[in-house]
C-alpha cells in the first residue's frame, strides 16, 4: 500500500462513539437546496408518538452462550442456521509470543504482518461442531461489508476487485481497480470503503468526485458526480440502498467555516440529488460546540419505506439516537443519552433487523457509580421504540459485531470478560459465542 498505513477499519463497532469537534476529518457534501434550519423540531423521548396500540411485545425465545474462537477478530454474520463468517488470527498466546515487544511502526513489512497476523484471514465457522472453513482472504483486504443474504463479499485482489461466493467457494465477479480508487489519497484500493445494497445487487464506493455503482448481474459501472465545489461527500463509507436504484449517504452542505450536515438521497437513474434532512448549521470559525449538530457514524437506517430514518447524532449539543419523520420534519430522540460520561460525549451503536421491526442497541448506564455498557432490544414503532428489554449486562467486547439473521428472529455476538494489553495492543481473554433468538 505504497507506505501508507490505514487504520484497519472492521464493520464490527466500538460501542462507545467518541464523537469529535468538527468536520475536519470528514469530507463533506453540499446541496443546492436552501432550507431554513431555525426551525428543527426535536422531539423528546417522553413525548415521542406511539402509532401502533397493537404492538406485540419482543420475547426472548433462548439465549445460547458457548465456545471460545481462539483468534476471533471481527463477525461478518450468518451465512446460514449453522454458518457464520467472521476473521481469525493468530491466538493470544501466538501473538504476544511472536511480538513481545512494541514492533517498529516505521517499518512497513512489518506493521503490515502484525496486522495480518492480528486480524487474520475470513473462515465459514459452524456452530454446531465448532469446525472452520478457510477462504484465504485477510480480513484487511475486505473492501466492503458482507452482502451474507446472497453469501458473497468483495475484497481487494491486488489492484483490483473481486467478488467472491462462499457458497459456490469460488469468484463470481472481478472489477478494475481503478474504478474505485480514492485520488484524495493515494494511488491505492482503500478497506471497507465500499458498502452493499440491501439485496446484494449493486456494491456502492466512492472515488473522489463521484458515487461508483457496480451492477453484479449486469457486471456493469455507473458513476454520478456529487462533488461540485460545494458539495462533497460526508462520511466514508455511509451508503444505504434497498436495491441499488435510489442511495442515501451522509453529507454536509459547506461554506468557509459554517457546515450543516444531514442525510441525502440519489435517484440512480435520473442522477438528482435530494435532501432529506439537515441539521443545524455549525459555525466552526468560533470553536464553541455546545450547541454542536452533526450525524456521528455510518449506522443509519431507512425506515417504512423512506418515510423514517433512524440514526445517531447530536442535535444543538444534544446526543442520541434518532428517528427522523420526514412527512413531520421533526426528530424523535428515542435513545436519549442520559449518562454524563467522563470520556466526553458519546453515541451508542445500533443494530436494526432486516425486516426493519426491531433493533439492538448499547446504552451507556452507571452501576454503582461504575460507568458500563448494557445491550438491549426493542420493537420498532413508529416515531419511537417500545418493549425495550435488557438482554445483555456489561458488555466488554469491543469487537462485539452484532449481526442479525437475514428473517430477522436471531442475532450472533462474540463477548469476553476481560483482555491482556501488551504494547498497546488489546486482545480478548476468550471470545464466547451468543446467539439470541426472538419469538
Amino acid at each position: 500500500m505504497k507506505g501508507k498505513k490505514i487504520q484497519l477499519l472492521i464493520k464490527i463497532m466500538i460501542p462507545a462513539v467518541i464523537i469529535g469537534a468538527g468536520f475536519g476529518g470528514y469530507k463533506i457534501l453540499n446541496d443546492r437546496a436552501e432550507r431554513s434550519f431555525n426551525k428543527t423540531v426535536v422531539v423528546n423521548d417522553s413525548e415521542a408518538s406511539y402509532i401502533d396500540e397493537n404492538d406485540s411485545s419482543l420475547e426472548i425465545l433462548s439465549k445460547e452462550a458457548f465456545g471460545d474462537v481462539e483468534g476471533f477478530s471481527g463477525n461478518y454474520g450468518f451465512i446460514n442456521d449453522n454458518e457464520v463468517l467472521i476473521g481469525i488470527g493468530l491466538s493470544k498466546e501466538e501473538f504476544f509470543e511472536k511480538y513481545p515487544d512494541e514492533i517498529d511502526k516505521t517499518d512497513d513489512d512489518l506493521f503490515w504482518q502484525q496486522q495480518d497476523d492480528q486480524y487474520g484471514k475470513l473462515y465459514v465457522y459452524n456452530l454446531k461442531d465448532s469446525s472452520k472453513r478457510l477462504l484465504n482472504t485477510k480480513v484487511r483486504d475486505m473492501f466492503s461489508d458482507s452482502a451474507l443474504s446472497l453469501s458473497k463479499y468483495a475484497y481487494i485482489n491486488g489492484d483490483n476487485v473481486s467478488i467472491f461466493d462462499i457458497v459456490k467457494n469460488s469468484e463470481v465477479g472481478h472489477i478494475d481497480g481503478d474504478v474505485f480508487k480514492n485520488y484524495d489519497y493515494e494511488d491505492f484500493l482503500e478497506p471497507e470503503s465500499s458498502m452493499w445494497s440491501k439485496d446484494g445487487s449493486t456494491l456502492i464506493s466512492y472515488d473522489n468526485e463521484n458515487l461508483v455503482l457496480y451492477n453484479v448481474e449486469e457486471n456493469s459501472i455507473k458513476k454520478i458526480k456529487v462533488d461540485n465545489g460545494e458539495r462533497h461527500v460526508s462520511i466514508l463509507p455511509s451508503y444505504y440502498s434497498e436495491d441499488g436504484k435510489e442511495v442515501y449517504f451522509v453529507g454536509t452542505r459547506y461554506k468557509k467555516n459554517i457546515g450543516s450536515q444531514g442525510i441525502y438521497k440519489i435517484n440512480v437513474d435520473t442522477e438528482s440529488i435530494e435532501e432529506v434532512f439537515s441539521l443545524p448549521y455549525v459555525d466552526h470559525s468560533k470553536h464553541d460546540y455546545s450547541k454542536y449538530s452533526g450525524i456521528q457514524s455510518n449506522d443509519y437506517c431507512v425506515l417504512d419505506d423512506g418515510k423514517r430514518i433512524i440514526f445517531n447524532g447530536t442535535i444543538e449539543g444534544i446526543d442520541g439516537t434518532y428517528i427522523y419523520n420526514m412527512e413531520e420534519e421533526k426528530f424523535y430522540n428515542v435513545i436519549p443519552n442520559k449518562v454524563k460520561s467522563e470520556r466526553g460525549s458519546y453515541s451508542s451503536t445500533i443494530w436494526v433487523s432486516p425486516d426493519k421491526t426491531k433493533v439492538v442497541y448499547m446504552d451507556l448506564v452507571k452501576e454503582e457509580g461504575e460507568e458500563q455498557w448494557n445491550l438491549y432490544a426493542a420493537n420498532i414503532n413508529g416515531n419511537n421504540l417500545t418493549n425495550r428489554i435488557c438482554i445483555y449486562n456489561n458488555i466488554k467486547q469491543s469487537r462485539l459485531g452484532i449481526k442479525w439473521s437475514s428473517d430477522s428472529k436471531k442475532i450472533i455476538f462474540f463477548t469476553t470478560d476481560s483482555f491482556t494489553t501488551k504494547n498497546y495492543i488489546s486482545i480478548a481473554d476468550k471470545n464466547e459465542v451468543n446467539i439470541i433468538t426472538f419469538k
